[in-house]
């Protein structure tokens, strides 16, 4: 019996979380690692967090400077990104909550970064697993998703 019931809590402890799936799109201008956070989550600072221990600047709003270009009669107003680089983060579905505290397994979690500057998305990485310590697993997911971020960053 007790051979079963610790077959069982592997199982349920390791399963249903997405392995790491990154897709580059598009090379990425590496000059600037300033970026902004487009969306706003309840998984917002974990994330920015997560960036800045990775060497990101990561600007809290995404400010816009209004641009006025002058040709002879023609005058063109755009609004130019204080950053070059935008996230995109969404949360997939969870499949399980610690009973202990806070945290969230997700099966996937996606970061999509677009070029503030084209506005094409550049890259997606995703992954599942706990957002936050629960006994006995870590809860690296931010972690992870902007480790992935920056190697393919720095590729």
């Amino acid at each position: 019996m007790h051979k079963v019931f610790s077959i069982f809590m592997c199982l349920v402890l390791s399963g249903c979380a997405a392995g790491l799936r990154v897709d580059q799109l598009a090379p990425i201008d590496t000059s600037s690692n300033e970026v902004v956070i487009l969306n706003n989550t309840q998984w917002n600072t974990k994330m920015r967090r997560a960036l800045s221990k990775e060497g990101f600047h990561v600007k809290h709003f995404s400010a816009l400077k209004e641009i006025e270009l002058s040709n002879n009669q023609r005058k063109e107003t755009f609004n130019l990104a204080d950053a070059r680089y935008g996230l995109t983060l969404t949360p997939g579905s969870t499949v399980d909550r610690c009973l202990g505290g806070g945290a969230v397994k997700f099966g996937d979690f996606s970061v999509e970064v677009t070029d503030l500057k084209t506005n094409e998305m550049v890259l997606v990485v995703e992954q599942g697993g706990w957002t936050d310590f629960c006994f006995p697993m870590e809860g690296t997911l931010f972690k992870d998703l902007a480790a992935a971020i920056k190697t393919n960053w720095e590729n």
